[in-house]
C-alpha cells in the first residue's frame, strides 16, 4: 500500500491515498481471498473512505488468520481490523485492541508488529485528542523503528507524526516546541 500513499493528512495523521492508482490496485487484487490480499484490500478501502467493505473484509482476514495458527498472521489481522475502527471514527476500540497487539508483539519479540501497533495507537490517541499519550507512542514507535533498521518510510511516517502531535501538545500547554526538523517537511 505504500506506493499508493501521497502523504499524510496533518490533522488526522491518515495517510492521502492516490485514488486513480488504488481503485486499479483493487482491480488487480481482484475478489482473492488469500490473507494477503484480504489485508491489503482493507486497507486499501479504509483509506478511501470505503468503511463498510473494509471492515467486513478486515473481520474475514482476522477469522482467517486465526485458522491459519500463526501468532505473527493473528496480529497482523487484528492490526488492520484496529486500522479500520481508527479510519471510522472508533477510536477507544482502535485503542484497545490496538494495546493488545502491542503487549502480544512485545512479548513475542514482533518488533515491527510492535512498532505498527504503537504508531496506530498513537493516531488514534491524536484524532481523540489525547495528545501526550499520542507523543508517547509516537516515540516510542519511532525508537524501535530506527533500532530495527525499518524502512525509511516507516522512519519518516514516525518521525511526522511525532512532530505534528509535538506541537500540537506545545500549544495545548503552551510550551516552547523543543523537536528536531524533518528533512523534508522542515
Amino acid at each position: 500500500m505504500e506506493e499508493l500513499v501521497v502523504g499524510f493528512d496533518r490533522t488526522t495523521l491518515r495517510p492521502t491515498v492516490d485514488l486513480a492508482r488504488a481503485k486499479s490496485r483493487l482491480r488487480e487484487l481482484g475478489d482473492s481471498r488469500s490473507l494477503e490480499s484480504l489485508l491489503e484490500r482493507a486497507r486499501i478501502l479504509a483509506a478511501m473512505g470505503e468503511f463498510e467493505r473494509s471492515a467486513s473484509l478486515a473481520a474475514s482476514a482476522v477469522v482467517q488468520a486465526r485458522t491459519s495458527g500463526l501468532r505473527e498472521n493473528a496480529l497482523r489481522a487484528r492490526l488492520v481490523r484496529a486500522s479500520v475502527a481508527e479510519a471510522r471514527g472508533l477510536f477507544d476500540r482502535a485503542v484497545r485492541e490496538a494495546s493488545k497487539i502491542v503487549e502480544e508483539a512485545r512479548s513475542s519479540d514482533l518488533v515491527e508488529l510492535w512498532a505498527r501497533a504503537l504508531q496506530l495507537r498513537g493516531i488514534a490517541h491524536f484524532e481523540s485528542g489525547s495528545t501526550r499519550e499520542a507523543v508517547d507512542d509516537f516515540t516510542r514507535a519511532l525508537a524501535l523503528r530506527r533500532d530495527a533498521e525499518a524502512p525509511g518510510h516507516l522512519v519518516d511516517e514516525s518521525e511526522v507524526s511525532l512532530m505534528v502531535a509535538s506541537d500540537r501538545l506545545a500549544r495545548e500547554t503552551n510550551a516552547v516546541p523543543k523537536r528536531a526538523v524533518h528533512p523534508l517537511f522542515g
